[in-house]
């Protein structure tokens, strides 16, 4: 009996090429109604998780459209409240291109310069003196691209109960105290949180703002991002999704009550997925708001990470050969994994936020489904299967 497997992606492509509009936020069920096909996030994750609970939104935006804009899951299980395409993720280390969006417009504006070494903001005299001549050899440059030396993260800093100004300022004296501040890898990619807090400290340091503002005034508002900022738990935001884990016995737990704010410049940002096409779209354009040498493709100063992959500026950059060039970052944390890639080649933009998350799983079901997507979108997979 013949039967004829439709591709998800491939029906959404060919149903979107087909329809001429300037606009580039669409949503899916535009083109659903245009054909009598079951497709979908949730047929794509029946595909290639089939035992993956998931819960989530995807984006997918293909030759100036979007082609594939859907939702699973609930936004709040307690409530009921489904997640949609409204709904707000934290985003983690996906924060970390904004915190380097920010340096690079105090660049473009004078304020700073790459080669200044940080001491210039933040003095000797006030680390521990174990760190002292390591210190003064660090610039906003190494910060930047993780060549630093600086360790990766602070542990049990006792911060969680503090507001979200008194966690950076505590944060950073938490951090001059400790002896073993910096490792012996300076100069070469070695992946730090703690670099980016202390680019959101130099940020408020020169410019007086909190570091959420001056997001705000010169990065979100500027390109319309309006469900965008940055996290306080403090805070009631609105169409947040919440955090759901699985816990050592493998029950479902809510994420509860960690205060992201020690993680200012590195993990604290949420956004929809449809803001973070709007980012991705002005940093590989860089329309009006970044500036250009911000997604430069090849960086003087990027940090190798491997043979095919540099990284600069909370983004890497990774040769994958017939596919070509692919921009992007992920983001994991308890309760929430994201991540964003970018082809230039083939034009496409892949959003994935999830709220329900196994850590040891979300990493492979985010990669098989941008893997999927990536390989229908290549021409020679624009074709319909028969059997």
């Amino acid at each position: 009996m013949k039967k004829i497997i439709f591709s998800i992606v491939l029906i959404t492509f060919i149903t979107a090429c087909s329809l001429t509009s300037s606009k580039y936020k669409r949503n899916i069920s535009s083109h659903m109604e245009l054909n009598s096909v079951d497709h979908g996030l949730e047929n794509l994750i029946k595909k290639l998780s089939p035992n993956e609970e998931f819960s989530g939104n995807l984006l997918v935006y293909k030759d100036g459209q979007t082609i594939i804009d859907d939702s699973m899951g609930h936004a709040s299980r307690e409530h009921g409240v489904l997640n949609s395409s409204k709904t707000r993720f934290i985003i983690s280390s996906m924060s970390k291109q904004f915190t380097a969006a920010a340096i690079y417009i105090l660049e473009a504006k004078g304020k700073l310069s790459f080669n200044d070494s940080i001491s210039k903001y933040i003095p000797l005299t006030k680390l521990h003196k174990n760190n002292r001549d390591a210190w003064a050899k660090i610039k906003i440059q190494d910060l930047l691209n993780h060549r630093s030396g600086l360790k990766k993260d602070l542990q049990n800093s006792g911060l969680y109960s503090l507001t979200e100004r008194q966690n950076l300022i505590e944060l950073t004296r938490k951090l001059y105290k400790d002896p073993y501040l910096v490792t012996n890898n300076y100069g070469t990619f070695n992946y730090s949180n703690i670099g980016f807090n202390f680019l959101a400290r130099i940020v408020e340091i020169i410019t007086s703002f909190k570091f959420d503002k001056f997001l705000s005034y010169y990065i979100f508002k500027p390109l319309e991002m309006k469900n965008s900022g940055v996290y306080h738990r403090s805070k009631l935001i609105k169409d947040m999704a919440e955090g759901y884990y699985y816990d050592e016995d493998g029950r479902l737990s809510k994420y509860c009550c960690q205060d992201s704010s020690i993680h200012l410049g590195s993990h604290n940002i949420y956004s929809t997925t449809n803001d973070l096409l709007i980012w991705m779209r002005e940093i590989s354009s860089l329309n009006s708001v970044i500036p250009k040498s911000f997604i430069a493709y090849k960086h003087s100063k990027e940090s190798k990470v491997r043979t095919d992959t540099n990284y600069a500026n909370g983004l890497y950059f990774e040769d994958q050969k017939e596919r070509g060039l692919r921009v992007w970052h992920d983001g994991f944390n308890t309760g929430y994994a994201s991540e964003i890639s970018y082809y230039p080649k083939m034009d496409l933009i892949i959003v994935t936020l999830l709220n329900r998350v196994n850590l040891f799983t979300a990493q492979n079901v985010i990669k098989k489904i941008t893997d999927e997507v990536v390989r229908r979108s290549m021409p020679r997979q624009l074709e319909v299967i028969m059997e």
